[in-house]
């Protein structure tokens, strides 16, 4: 089963506008297959079944908004919502700083502790980004 990122950040109306509008932004998003979408305060970018975090893209948006913005990441397979990040995004350390340390888990205790489904296909994916690193 496919699965896809999505980022959450929150912004007013103005500078979502902005970005929305920001031609460079449309065609690294294009380029990437990275659907950006603004609602209710939230600028969301989903990126295309199987692909990462285009970073390109987002240190984009982080310099044409200029200033530290609050978001959210997950890992969705069409079964399960993972959040992978919940912090701040800020232009000047892209990647942020996290409310929260994430530390290694293991599936078992996804499941056990968030009662969060890991279907074969997503197990398959957190094993395989484990043996990565």
């Amino acid at each position: 089963m496919a699965f896809h990122y999505t980022i959450e950040m929150l912004l007013n109306d103005q500078k979502a506008n902005v970005i929305m509008n920001n031609q460079e932004i449309i065609e690294i998003a294009r380029t990437n297959q990275t659907e950006i979408k603004y609602d209710n305060g939230k600028l969301v970018l989903t990126c295309a079944p199987n692909h990462d975090i285009d970073e390109e893209l987002v240190k984009k948006i982080l310099s044409v908004v200029k200033s530290t913005v609050v978001a959210n990441a997950y890992l969705i397979d069409g079964k399960s919502k993972v959040e992978i990040f919940n912090g701040k995004l800020d232009p000047k350390n892209p990647f942020g700083t996290s409310n929260e340390e994430f530390e290694e888990r293991t599936i078992e205790s996804l499941e056990e502790e968030d009662g969060i489904t890991i279907d074969e296909d997503l197990e398959d994916f957190l094993r395989y980004t484990d043996e990565e690193e």
